[in-house]
């Protein structure tokens, strides 16, 4: 115990005699492991999982399971906490259809979720947990022009925290052409983000588009790949701060 405490760092010694461990990750591995070797049906696995203090086990579940039985558990379990649910599927060997149908999963669950959950804060860098053998499949839906513009925001968001590189450039560009107003405005800021300099004729027009969150990401992006900064219209200037003040 002293080794456990004093040498390891895995237990830590509270006051009045209390011992537990230094951090929860230790726990959560444990009881997944009693949880695998348990032999319990997986009902009972599911119900467990599915309750809220034992969501941070899900992934260690999964990563101890055989591949068969942790892409089982996945479609069935309840998803609770999109970050775990996702580093779970990272923790998973997955065939392109079996992880196809766990990041829809995902993706559903964070459209039924909006406006509760904000893209960017919980759906987007969730989805960037589950791995980069993700990237083709988040490259694929953000081109659904079937998906809302939820799905498809949380898919480019999650691509831009991931090492997708030139396909993701690729995929921003023609989303330049093709998304609507609301995608579009995120696709514009990933653009000057990334100074992808095959925009810039698109930008260059947008300057002049006729919805000024637009026009005003469009100035932003050119300033970022070098050009000068022009005089902004006050209309747009205007419903900029109009659209600001209502957020």
């Amino acid at each position: 115990l002293d080794i456990l405490v004093g040498r390891l760092g895995i237990l830590r010694d509270r006051r009045a005699g209390r011992i537990e461990f230094f951090h929860l990750w230790y726990q959560e591995f444990l009881a997944a492991r009693h949880i695998v070797q348990s032999g319990l049906d997986e009902r009972t696995v599911q119900r467990f999982l599915g309750m809220p203090s034992f969501a941070g086990v899900l992934p260690y579940v999964a990563g101890l399971l055989s591949s068969e039985r942790s892409c089982a558990l996945l479609t069935q379990v309840e998803i609770r906490d999109p970050f775990t649910f996702c580093r779970a599927i990272a923790e998973t060997v997955l065939d392109d259809e079996q992880r196809a149908r766990l990041l829809d999963r995902v993706v559903s669950h964070g459209s039924d979720m909006a406006p509760q959950m904000p893209v960017r804060i919980e759906l987007g860098p969730a989805l960037a947990c589950t791995g980069n053998a993700s990237i083709p499949l988040l490259l694929l839906a953000l081109s659904d022009g079937s998906r809302s513009d939820y799905e498809r925001r949380s898919c480019l968001e999650a691509l831009a925290l991931m090492d997708a590189g030139a396909p993701f450039d690729s995929a921003l560009l023609r989303e330049l052409e093709v998304a609507e107003t609301g995608l579009q405005w995120h696709v514009i800021e990933h653009i000057g983000r990334r100074r992808i300099e095959a925009a810039r004729g698109l930008l260059t027009q947008y300057r002049s588009h006729p919805d000024p969150i637009v026009a005003a990401d469009a100035h932003w992006a050119l300033a970022e790949l070098g050009d000068a900064v022009l005089d902004v219209p006050d209309a747009v200037l205007s419903a900029v701060l109009d659209c600001l003040s209502v957020e």
